[in-house]
């Protein structure tokens, strides 16, 4: 049913039943002085706008802020690495390992190997929220703004 709910299809069915509205007006007795034609005019307006309405475009159910989605698809290790690139511009190994002074209390983490770090990069990079600068990775200006929004929130720690 959503495939049919389009603009174009509630545009054409509207402009339809005023198609027929006017076809059923212009054949009967009632002269544009008479208040049946006036009427039923009018039900047919009304019949056209309520079928372009019933076949509208549904609204996206996912309105919330890019920011946001981006918050919850990153771990709070990725955060570490994004604030870590934020300071310094390095390797990603490099990175990783300076990231692991931010682990919080609760969630001890080891040090990553380098494919492992250079899959977080690149999953990152793929985010827009790192980008490489020759072999070293900075974060990006969306990567910053990330940052500031987890830091203006409380987040529950996922461990990777």
């Amino acid at each position: 049913m959503d495939r049919l709910r389009t603009w174009s299809n509630g545009l054409a069915v509207g402009g339809l039943i005023l198609a027929i509205g006017i076809a059923v007006l212009t054949t009967s007795k009632w002269a544009l002085s008479d208040w049946r034609w006036w009427a039923t005019l009018g039900g047919f307006v009304c019949f056209a706008a309520l079928a372009t309405w019933l076949l509208r475009p549904p609204r996206p159910l996912d309105t919330k802020d890019p920011l946001q989605v981006l918050l919850e698809r990153t771990s709070v290790r990725d955060l570490a690495m994004l604030r870590t690139a934020t300071t310094y511009i390095l390797y990603p190994k490099l990175v990783s390992d300076r990231a692991l002074s931010l682990a919080p209390p609760s969630v001890p983490w080891e040090p990553e190997s380098e494919v492992e770090a250079q899959k977080r990069a690149h999953r990152l990079i793929e985010l827009g929220l790192l980008q490489w600068r020759n072999t070293e990775v900075e974060t990006t200006a969306l990567g910053r703004q990330l940052v500031e929004l987890d830091d203006s929130q409380d987040r529950v720690v996922k461990s990777n």
